[in-house]
């Protein structure tokens, strides 16, 4: 199913320029946009359907996951610092924290290969487990290569000046039980994905959550991530971060894990 929303009554900041047109130009232009997608769709050999709504996007969006029991969504999303996602909002971010079921947030187009590079980041979660059956019913074995890893944080920042900026973290035996956790956790979402087919390796790592994954992204050449949510409010995401915030920003594209419709 193609939505698009036209953005009616009390705009976002990023919907404002938005206003510029009437009403009634905004829902030929959502017309439009699904019209063309369906096409495309069909054209493809997908059974494909549409739907144009009103109102608040991200309300709206979020209201029609949970009425129709999508299983997944996937939508577009813009590379804003944290200040700005909680300044002006964000339909994606709204949505992966609020969606019934879960998202799939894409930068770009994945790369023309033979096999796709895929990242998984467990914590053990609820979100975490949505996250790995969305993507066994989503991914082709045949066509994907997955790394599984867990992230043991260590809050204790080695001294130095310059020991925040470089996100280096100091490792001691108080560690090793966090960090063996970790390997654990790494080890049984790979095992759950080897048994539904995949090829899948394991490792657990050390430090900030959101630091290592990004880093694992650059060093697997991910082509797609796969993270938990736990459906923090807006405050306490805008004043403590997110790790699923900050890895749907950059990440080329996302898939954050919630809980399913039925």
């Amino acid at each position: 199913t193609v939505a698009s929303v036209t953005p009616t009554g009390m705009l976002a900041p990023e919907h404002l320029p938005l206003a510029l047109d009437p009403v009634e130009a905004r829902r030929e232009s959502s017309v439009e946009i699904v019209d063309s997608r369906v096409s495309q769709l069909l054209a493809d050999g997908f059974e494909a359907s549409g739907a144009v709504l009103e109102g608040s996007p991200s309300r709206e969006l979020a209201s029609f996951i949970n009425e129709e029991w999508f299983d997944v969504s996937i939508v577009g999303s813009g590379r804003r610092t944290w200040l700005g996602s909680a300044l002006l909002g964000s339909t994606s971010s709204y949505l992966i924290h609020n969606s019934p079921s879960s998202v799939l947030v894409a930068h770009r187009a994945p790369r023309d290969s033979e096999t796709a590079q895929i990242l998984v980041a467990t914590d053990g979660s609820r979100g975490s487990e949505f996250g790995l059956s969305a993507l066994s019913g989503l991914a082709d074995p045949e066509r994907v290569q997955i790394t599984a890893i867990s992230v043991a944080a260590c809050p204790d920042l080695l001294v130095g000046d310059n020991a925040a900026s470089t996100g280096q973290y100091r490792v001691n035996s108080n560690d090793d039980v966090p960090f063996e956790r970790a390997q654990r956790q790494a080890h049984r979402a790979a095992q759950k994905l080897a048994d539904a087919g995949f090829g899948a390796s394991s490792r657990g790592l050390v430090g900030s959550p959101s630091e290592a994954i990004l880093k694992e992204i650059e060093n697997t050449n991910a082509d797609l991530v796969v993270v938990g949510s736990r459906g923090e409010g807006p405050l306490r995401r805008a004043l403590m971060g997110s790790v699923s915030d900050t890895v749907v920003r950059h990440a080329p594209t996302t898939l954050v894990g919630r809980r399913h419709p039925c």
